[in-house]
């Protein structure tokens, strides 16, 4: 155990800097992201209505380099809130406990960079990186609309189910396509 919080303490010496809006109606899943996020040194803002994060969004569009949202949210869901915050290049990483190709596909077109299957786990959580969040690194990479065209023409080439079964695969496939792109 010792160690552990020995190589936490380590890990927050050089704190990533990284910025997240956190969206969900259960405030033990907005509890839990946190939780694990405070632990690697991200900076969280939490918020159960899709409305008020919108707003937190544009307001502070500059200052927050990634947003978790869960889809099915009452009042505006995922699939609305992506299509209202298009023009936002914030990176946006939908939840839910719905699986389905069809959701995953809906968000991943509407502009999500990626999609978690609840319930998340601590690890998942962890491997969430931006480039270059935070005011002394570089900017970060844009995303943009013609990178978005790369990354659902690398989903629908290698398919769904390879997707999820084989998430190092892919995103191994994916930067590549995207190393190929900015080349």
């Amino acid at each position: 155990m010792a160690k552990i919080s020995s190589e936490k303490k380590i890990f927050c010496e050089y704190p990533s800097n990284l910025r997240v809006l956190a969206i969900d109606t259960d405030p033990t899943v907005l509890e839990f992201i946190k939780k694990v996020c405070n632990e690697y040194c991200y900076e969280v803002i939490t918020c159960t209505e899709s409305l008020h994060a919108t707003v937190i969004l544009q307001e502070k569009r500059s200052t927050i380099d990634l947003v978790l949202m869960e889809v099915h949210m009452p009042k505006m869901d995922g699939y609305e809130f992506l299509l209202s915050t298009q023009e936002i290049d914030v990176p946006k990483i939908m939840m839910s406990f719905d699986e389905s190709k069809k959701s995953v596909m809906k968000t991943i077109k509407l502009g999500a960079c990626d999609y978690m299957i609840k319930p998340l786990h601590e690890d998942r959580l962890r491997n969430i990186e931006v480039d270059n969040a935070g005011e002394s690194k570089k900017s970060r990479v844009v995303w943009t609309t013609e990178l978005h065209g790369i990354f659902v023409k690398a989903v629908n080439q290698i398919g769904l189910a390879s997707m999820i079964l084989q998430p190092l695969a892919f995103a191994l496939f994916s930067f590549s396509m995207f190393i190929q792109y900015m080349i």
